[in-house]
């Protein structure tokens, strides 16, 4: 039917050309935003899906930077810690050098005692100054915190990390199933036959010695001279019962302790013998022990002490709690405890460096019982040794931490990133190859669409030609 009210031509032209033209619009959107998803009507379902990425994505952003900022902290620490470690290696020189008494004057000591005054003073304030933004990190306030410790039972307790519930407190029970010796030779044949003089070889987990008994020599006498070889033996000796006890001054499989006539007669019950380590169980968990010193590592805490003489007996128990204390690190993408990282560091002031068994190296200072000018030189370089270790420990700790925790944590946060970018970036990034290929498409429909509708809009004008025939 011809018609000039209503020609189905035209409707379907202008709907075509109006289509393409909305697709062309919708085309260039994406192509000039990289997006094919700009809002919740170009896909609901692939919004809702590339969001979650999103969250995520900034998540773990987030939980990189949290690992980079830990590491700094770490590194912050571990730097003022290699300064105490060289400060300390000075003073043990310090105190070799004032050992040889025989060449050096009572000025050249004095000037020793002057450096090792000024070295503690120097210790102190590191572990005073050294902080974070503001947040000291080697003078303790990052150690953790324990409570019930009973002293005559453990000594040296050291809580390295340990996963604390927020508010509340972690149990630590002890139980020893074996104690701890130390290694022993017995010597049961009492005072010795007249004209029997003995000359011995003891050897201990320090060196070797020889000492000589006169004939007649009583076991009380014997052990004297023993103990008088002890600093160069490690051996040390005892009359129980008349029995004369010859064993190593510490406890441990790695002590030992080994007996030789060489010359006279002198029967021990046997040539060597090795001590034993201790067996106890922290939390039900058998532990590492070296002797009397404990250490018990799991997933979350890494603990260690040493027993006493009351605690070094089968069946002993006792039980601490660590209250809280320690730096909490976030590495992860949720606040969680599964993502929290803990690590406590000791303070480095002169009164923490040692341990309660050598000492401390305060004790080093003028007028104390350890000073250059004192007779204790072995207890100081005993306790010299011991702060040295310590801050080497400390040190590898917080190596550990970084190696472990923040770099193994970053890598594995980018990665996961990565994917997470590449999965959110398929739903919601444009194909530009296959936009521009559409935007052509359509430009041609367009095209097309309007010579349509020309050739439409011609089409009421048979109306006049039918009309022009009737005049």
């Amino acid at each position: 039917m011809l018609s000039i009210n209503s020609t189905s031509a035209q409707s379907t032209a202008m709907r075509s050309l109006n289509k393409s033209q909305q697709k062309i619009t919708d085309t260039l959107k994406r192509l000039s935003t990289g997006l094919r998803i700009n809002d919740g009507a170009d896909d609901p379902a692939g919004l809702i899906a590339s969001e979650a990425f999103r969250s995520e994505q900034r998540a773990l952003s987030a939980g990189i930077d949290n690992a980079v900022r830990a590491g700094n902290v770490v590194g912050t620490a571990e730097a003022a810690l290699a300064e105490v470690g060289s400060l300390l290696t000075e003073l043990q020189s310090l105190v070799s050098q004032v050992a040889s008494s025989g060449s050096m004057t009572q000025d050249e000591r004095e000037a020793a005692q002057l450096e090792v005054d000024s070295t503690l003073g120097e210790i102190q304030k590191i572990s005073n100054s050294t902080s974070f933004k503001g947040k000291k990190l080697l003078d303790g306030s990052l150690a953790y915190r324990t409570s019930g410790v009973v002293a005559t039972s453990l000594t040296n307790v050291a809580v390295n990390s340990a996963k604390v519930p927020v508010g509340g407190s972690k149990a630590m029970n002890i139980a020893v199933q074996t104690a701890a010796t130390r290694a022993r030779v017995d010597y049961t044949g009492g005072t010795l036959a007249a004209g029997n003089n003995v000359t011995l070889e003891v050897a201990g987990g320090t060196g070797t010695a020889q000492v000589g008994f006169a004939a007649g020599s009583t076991t009380a006498q014997m052990a004297t001279i023993i103990n008088a070889a002890t600093a160069d033996t490690g051996v040390q000796a005892t009359v129980v019962g008349g029995t004369l006890q010859i064993e190593s001054s510490d406890f441990g499989s790695q002590q030992r302790v080994a007996v030789r006539a060489l010359s006279g007669t002198y029967a021990t019950t046997a040539v060597f013998a090795n001590g034993t380590d201790a067996q106890v169980r922290v939390n039900g968990t058998l532990a590492g022990a070296n002797g009397i010193n404990v250490t018990y590592r799991d997933g979350d805490t890494d603990v260690s002490f040493a027993l006493t003489t009351t605690s070094n007996v089968a069946a002993a128990a006792t039980t601490f709690n660590i209250t809280g204390g320690g730096a909490d690190f976030m590495i992860g993408s949720k606040v969680s405890d599964a993502n929290r990282r803990s690590l406590g560091i000791q303070s480095v002031a002169p009164t923490s460096l040692g341990d309660a068994t050598v000492g401390f190296i305060s004790t080093l200072r003028s007028g104390e019982a350890n000073s250059l000018n004192s007779a204790n030189l072995a207890s100081a370089q005993k306790i010299a040794d011991a702060a040295v270790k310590q801050v080497a420990t400390m040190r590898g700790r917080l190596g550990l931490f970084q190696k472990l925790a923040v770099e193994s944590g970053i890598s594995n946060l980018e990665a996961q990133r990565e994917a997470v970018t590449q999965a959110g970036g398929e739903i919601r990034d444009a194909d530009y190859a296959a936009e521009t290929a559409e935007l052509t498409r359509q430009q041609i429909l367009q095209e097309a669409s309007r010579s349509a509708f020309a050739v439409a809009n011609q089409q009421p004008q048979l109306a006049l030609s039918l009309l022009a025939s009737v005049r």
